[in-house]
């Protein structure tokens, strides 16, 4: 039997992934949702704007991401919703706006004659909201768009759409086509000059339309970048200093002296950059821009709309200060504001809350409090009470054995100690951002927005110093030591000593038992290590930025903008990983596995499995005693806890309605991790059959004339579709589950679901006879294998399976199998009349996602004639009666 090289290890690994295998449940334990509606803007608490847009009345327009609504404020500051219930779905198109729902809105945009454009990016559409206030989808809905981030328009009624999650931009014409205008559709770096359609873009974001020149602006986020489109090619322009003050753009505009305006959200500020390159901040806050004729500069700014007018004063438009709320009451009944950070003391758990820039505490008897902090962006206090000063975005905590709690003040530059009396006083930096060298005394030296604070087993504080791109140390004598970076932004050194290794924007640290230190380098994608010994290396993430490799090893994984990472009692390591809106668990031994959030940016999910709910940005993480797991789900505004639980919660009873049917046996079956499945149903599907079809990343696409298939609330790749049929591959990251909730939508509504248990395999032959008689296979000389055309004995054979679980290399589902081929890491082994054949080859077939594609040599001592062909994976044989013909 031929088996990969790393065969006899991922053998233990599967064992081990099993072995280790946890569930949880979630729920809130602080923050609550305020009340909003319709009112006096600057009354009204808001809670993440991600879009903005004016028209030429006067009116602002803006969605709130997280409550699913967008929003018009008039001119005289009234806020009046005009679109989305506030409950996440699909469903209005044809009706009022007001009655319908969105999931996710971002972008807006408004034409001339009062229309609204709205990127619904969860439903995968662009709506349009007329000026009678009537709804409809006008793009999307099928397979073209993926994640529609922002809008623009030109003068000749043209949209632009930024599809984020297909890394494309696409352009509506004014009579309805949709076409492509940048992007290969998979992520990439920048390639300047050169056309548009060939230089791949990463997770674009905000667009602006110049009427003067007809150049699209286009905030190429991951890439943090922005990227002019004109003739068809694309080019960068010149930023001075760009890293200084561009990081994760997701907003862009000009002004009428041709000067961008960017929202640099990485650094949560809105950037102006002049026609020759020179970059000026001009406000803290910004997920998007927007300008009007009269060069108004409109910012989405966290839970705030603020507008800066030319040469003026930033003022806010809507969103009430101070998200504060609950002193010594319920903590899930208070409000929080963009927490950023939790830490467990012996006297509860320590919240940074960053946005009401205050330290703040839930009691064991799930009480809140303010430790430090009044509410007020400053820097003061040092040398008294810790609740009397004054804190700017803290957004890091962490607290020692004696009681003491440290807390990166990273707004004021600044780590801040609160004595175990509640005294606080600065123990590092000078309150100014910069680098001032190496062993200066730490309250003189310089630090760059520090945002993760960690003590050893021995005592001694380390802090990430996020702008320097360093992890740094207080050492006896309270001087500050660098102790990772080279102060110079990239990715290198492992193997090495930390000081010879490159970060780039570490944020989230912590420290094992055994003393090893942990970074969320996150502009890397990566978790480091520097062992106790001072040598680095990386222990999850392969440094590109995406999701992948749940049940395999975490250093072939692929994260996405990881910003926190907590160590337990066991060795497991907890990473937050924010741009894939989940919490992922590696295990002692090296394998990862996501144990909450379903991938998808929302909130939902309290009260039930943590695997299928949403979170909105987390941020900090960190575990009890107990096995217990807080993540602060930053942009939700709320902690939430995750609860161990022996197995995932009782699957659903089976609806009569949804059968899920072996791809290969057409017979009622478990699934395992990567196989294709039948779902048959009334009506699940379209009325006209289709086929899957390759998007343009190579992946198939997960809708299919407006049919969608979740597993756990995750979108699957769909190889075909008919009214009562569906064929779709299962996704791998199931094979660290005991079982997994799959869903049909049809036209987004909900039209079947099912509950089917997980195994590690289940093998299943294809056949000519619709799970049995004849296999479909091969002969050596390359003709369809059959009765009339039988092997040769001792002749190559080949056949074709699914439902071999999981692969080394780890397979991607919905993509056509690549060299090296993935083969199954389960021991393979084929039997022809009882004979054992041998495996000359086993792996991934080039003929379709999830068809396992097996090479065998006939035996010899089999008799002529019809013969039963057994395919045995993991210990698991296929279905009886099928066959192949000797001669």
């Amino acid at each position: 039997m031929l088996v990969s090289p790393g065969f006899l290890l991922s053998l233990g690994v599967l064992a081990l992934a099993a072995q280790n295998a946890v569930y949880y449940t979630i729920d809130t334990i602080a923050g609550a949702d305020p009340a909003i509606g319709a009112g006096l803007a600057t009354t009204i608490l808001l809670q993440d704007v991600r879009g903005v847009a004016s028209d030429l009345a006067g009116n602002v327009y803006f969605s709130d991401t997280p409550r699913n609504r967008v929003y018009r404020i008039g001119p005289f500051g009234s806020l009046t919703p005009i679109a989305g219930t506030g409950t996440a779905g699909f469903s209005g198109d044809g009706g009022l706006a007001e009655q319908a729902m969105l999931d996710q809105p971002y972008g807006v945009a408004v034409d001339n004659a009062g229309n609204v454009y709205i990127a619904d990016l969860g439903n995968a559409r662009v709506r349009r909201v007329t000026s009678d206030g009537r709804i409809a989808t006008i793009a999307g809905g099928g397979a073209e768009l993926k994640g529609p981030r922002n809008l623009a328009l030109d003068p000749a009624g043209n949209l632009y759409i930024s599809d984020f999650e297909g890394h494309r931009i696409f352009r509506l014409s004014a009579d309805g086509r949709v076409a492509a205008v940048a992007g290969t559709g998979s992520p990439g770096p920048a390639r300047d000059n050169s056309p548009a359609l060939t230089s791949p873009l990463a997770y674009p974001a905000g667009l602006f339309a110049d009427a003067s020149s007809g150049a699209i602006y286009v905030a190429d986020s991951a890439n943090h970048a922005i990227r002019r489109i004109a003739g068809g090619v694309i080019a960068t322009p010149r930023i001075l200093n760009a890293e200084a003050y561009i990081n994760l753009p997701t907003g862009v505009c000009l002004d009428a002296s041709g000067n961008l305006i960017i929202a640099s959200s990485g650094f949560d500020q809105a950037v102006r950059v002049s026609p020759a390159g020179a970059a000026q901040v001009l406000a803290r806050g910004a997920r998007d821009v927007a300008i009007d004729g009269a060069g108004n500069l409109y910012l989405a700014a966290g839970a705030f709309v603020r507008k800066l007018p030319p040469g003026g004063l930033l003022t806010t438009l809507a969103g009430a200060s101070g998200q504060f709320r609950g002193e010594g009451t319920r903590a899930d009944q208070a409000l929080l504001y963009a927490p950023s950070d939790v830490a467990m003391d012996s006297d509860g758990l320590l919240i940074a809350d960053s946005g009401n820039h205050r330290l703040r505490r839930i009691t064991p008897a799930g009480l809140i409090v303010t430790l430090a902090g009044d509410g007020e962006s400053g820097s003061r206090g040092d040398g008294g009470p810790a609740q009397r000063s004054r804190l700017s975005s803290p957004r890091g905590v962490t607290a020692d054995r004696s009681g003491n709690i440290y807390i990166a003040d990273t707004d004021n530059h600044a780590v801040r100690k609160i004595t175990s009396d509640g005294q606080i006083q600065t123990v590092a930096g000078a309150g100014t951002a910069g680098f001032n060298g190496e062993i200066v005394p730490a309250q003189q030296a310089q630090l760059s927005s520090p945002t993760g604070v960690a003590v050893d087993p021995g005592g001694s504080l380390y802090i990430a110093d996020t702008g320097n791109h360093r992890v740094r140390r207080i050492i006896p004598g309270g001087y500050l030591l660098t102790m990772m970076g080279t102060g110079r932004k990239g990715f290198s050194g492992d193997g090495g000593v930390g000081l010879n290794a490159q970060l780039d924007r570490p944020l989230g640290i912590c420290f094992d038992r055994a003393g090893n230190l942990y970074i969320a380098d996150s502009g890397n994608h990566r978790i480091r290590k520097v062992s106790k010994e001072g040598y680095v290396s990386t222990v999850a993430g392969k440094g590109t930025a995406g999701f992948s490799g749940d049940g395999g090893a975490a250093v072939e994984a692929r994260l996405n903008q990881p910003v926190a990472v907590s160590a337990d009692s066991t060795g497991a390591l907890f990473i937050s990983d924010a741009g894939n809106a989940c919490v992922r668990r590696v295990t002692p031994d090296g394998l990862i596995a996501t144990i909450a959030g379903s991938g998808a940016p929302g909130f939902s999910g309290d009260g039930g499995p943590a695997l299928s709910a949403k979170f909105e940005e987390p941020a900090g993480i960190a575990a009890d005693a107990a096995g217990n797991v807080y993540v602060a789900d930053r942009l939700n505004h709320r902690i939430r806890k995750l609860t161990p639980v022996a197995s995932p919660a009782a699957p659903e009873a089976v609806k009569a309605d949804l059968a899920v049917l072996h791809g290969a046996t057409l017979e009622a079956t478990a699934v395992a991790a990567g196989m294709v499945i039948s779902l048959e149903g009334a009506g699940i599907g379209p009325v006209t059959p289709a086929s899957g079809r390759l998007g343009p990343n190579g992946s198939l696409e997960t809708t299919v004339s407006d049919t969608q298939v979740r597993f756990d609330g995750r979108p699957a790749p769909i190889l075909y579709a008919q009214r009562n049929l569906i064929s779709v591959q299962a996704p791998y990251r199931v094979f660290a589950q005991l079982s997994t909730k799959i869903e049909v939508f049809r036209q987004g509504a909900l039209r079947a679901q099912a509950s089917v248990s997980i195994v590690r395999t289940a093998p299943g032959i294809f056949t000519t006879g619709g799970g049995a008689g004849p296999a479909v296979a091969v002969n050596e000389n390359g003709t369809l294998h059959s009765a009339t055309n039988p092997a040769s004995k001792g002749a190559l054979l080949v056949f074709y399976a699914t439902g071999e679980g999981i692969t080394d290399p780890a397979g991607a589902e919905g993509r056509l199998a690549e060299p090296p081929y993935p083969a199954p890491v389960a021991p393979l082994e084929v039997t022809i009349g009882g004979e054992q054949a041998e495996v000359v080859a086993a792996g991934a077939s080039v003929t379709g996602p999830g068809v396992l594609q097996v090479t065998v040599r006939a035996p010899s001592q089999v008799a002529a004639g019809p013969q039963p062909l057994v395919l045995t994976v993991g210990g698991v044989r296929s279905q009886r009666d099928v066959t192949v013909y000797l001669r």
